[in-house]
């Protein structure tokens, strides 16, 4: 690739010097309620349930998500339960629609005191809280246990291990992710007399696409996509071949590469570090400027795509008044109640621009630094990672499996939609993949990218002009001068 943040380098670059966040670092970043308990200046109780009064060892683990997504956690834990009868396995769901306010959450109930063993982190928070010292490295624990993990890991993409390290450290088993695709209304491309895309198609052919939609009528649109960090404009900067963020390989790792992935090809494990992460931004980057300002031309210009809320968006895909949007399999099980079937929508890859890179964001529990119960804890991560357990988890549509060998398997999909479900998992094997950047102080960064995509889409900011706002405020929020 002709870019320096995707050519293959020799050697993973170097990180500076180690350094963790103060405990009241981590909350300030997480969130203003969380660095308030911190500092004494709010008095706050969760209401937990009090531990069982028997020989248990209670073990109390986070989620995201609503009550449906707790229920699904509910529903293949039965099996951990039985196997570990000695452990009272309490399940606490936390309400948010993102991951930045679900942070800030757990930040609360950090400071709160309360007994807290296992948290759900995704991609959003995993620097946050590894560098932040709340969730523990995993290097012994996996060491010990090779043999009985290995199996996992042998199922498993390694860019989604590479994304849960930290400066050479393991902090993770993810066992739930999703990548960016493009999922395209089969109705209105036959309306349009456009075929559908392959794979392989290129920018050009999704303007095409999307302006012949356009022209159906007035209240029908090409393209809609929501102003988020996952799924928002990073999707384009990745396929213009740049990044918000300089994408770079933290030092070490060679002990998980070595023992659990000892069959990469030299190409592929040369591409493997200790981690990734984001130390400066490259927003003001022309790549990314030629990006916003596309966005932007199809918007205001010709008239063919909008940026809208993720429900909006979601539902004008539902009712057939958008021809593309960028989703995951979290929404098929969605789709499926609003009526939709695989005749009526499918899924490709990003279109091929500069690269086809794709972005990608996963999720695992992780076992807190404060837990008395790690032993516990990481028989619950363990759990998690089997392959029944994750085929249950995911089935009927409400998420994609971090194992190959689950997305492989027609029953995922038979019936449920959508036909092209192999791109699901093609997007990290067949295409350059990457986490969403995500550094520490990953709040902020939501904030400030969110704030500057939203004033260039709403005609506010030329696109120049906001992303070289933005690049001076991201670099300053990473000590950048």
């Amino acid at each position: 690739m002709s870019d320096s943040l995707h050519e293959s380098k020799p050697a993973p670059e170097s990180v500076p010097a180690k350094r963790s966040l103060s405990r009241r670092q981590f909350l300030t970043m997480a969130g203003a309620a969380g660095a308030a308990l911190a500092a004494g200046l709010v008095d706050h109780k969760v209401a937990f349930a009090r531990p069982a009064k028997q020989d248990k060892v209670l073990l109390r683990a986070m989620t995201i998500g609503n009550p449906q997504r707790a229920e699904t956690f509910e529903k293949v834990l039965g099996g951990f339960r039985e196997a570990n009868p000695n452990i009272n396995l309490e399940l606490v769901p936390v309400a948010a629609a993102e991951w930045d306010a679900y942070l800030a959450k757990i930040a609360t109930i950090l400071a709160s005191g309360q007994q807290l063993d296992s948290v759900e982190v995704g991609t959003e928070g995993q620097q946050t809280f590894s560098a932040g010292g709340i969730i523990r490295p995993l290097d012994e624990l996996a060491t010990n246990d090779a043999a009985e993990i290995q199996d996992y890991f042998s199922d498993v993409n390694p860019v989604f291990i590479e994304g849960v390290m930290y400066q050479g450290s393991l902090y993770n088993l993810p066992n739930l992710w999703a990548a960016a695709g493009i999922y395209y209304n089969k109705k209105l491309f036959d309306q349009a007399g456009v075929a559908y895309p392959a794979d392989n198609w290129t920018v050009e052919d999704f303007a095409a696409a999307a302006s012949a939609i356009r022209k159906l009528g007035d209240d029908i649109y090409g393209f809609a996509w929501a102003n988020r960090h996952w799924g928002g404009f990073v999707p384009w900067s990745f396929n213009n071949g740049t990044n918000v963020l300089a994408e770079k390989h933290a030092e070490g790792g060679e002990w998980l590469w070595d023992k659990f992935y000892s069959g990469l090809s030299a190409e592929d494990r040369a591409k493997r570090g200790g981690g990734y992460y984001w130390d400066a931004s490259t927003a003001n980057d022309p790549a990314n400027i030629e990006a916003l300002e596309m966005l932007q031309s199809e918007a205001f210009t010709d008239g063919i795509s909008y940026m809208s809320d993720i429900n909006s968006v979601l539902s004008a895909f539902e009712t057939g008044k958008v021809g593309m949007i960028i989703s995951h399999r979290a929404w098929v099980s969605r789709f499926k109640a609003a009526g939709l079937t695989p005749d009526d929508y499918d899924v490709t890859y990003m279109p091929m621009w500069k690269t086809q890179k794709h972005q990608y964001g996963a999720s695992a529990l992780a076992i807190t630094t404060l837990s008395a119960q790690p032993d516990s804890a990481w028989k619950l991560m363990k759990y998690l990672t089997s392959k029944d357990v994750q085929f249950a988890y995911v089935s009927g549509g409400v998420h994609t499996a971090t194992r190959r060998s689950v997305m492989a398997d027609p029953k995922q999909h038979e019936g449920l939609g959508p036909n092209n479900w192999k791109a699901f998992y093609g997007m990290v094997d067949e295409t350059d993949a990457a986490p969403i950047p995500a550094p520490a102080q990953n709040k902020d960064f939501t904030n400030i990218f969110t704030k500057y995509i939203g004033l260039a889409m709403a005609n506010e900011m030329p696109a120049k002009d906001a992303l070289e706002a933005m690049h001076g405020e991201l670099n300053t929020m990473l000590g950048v001068s």
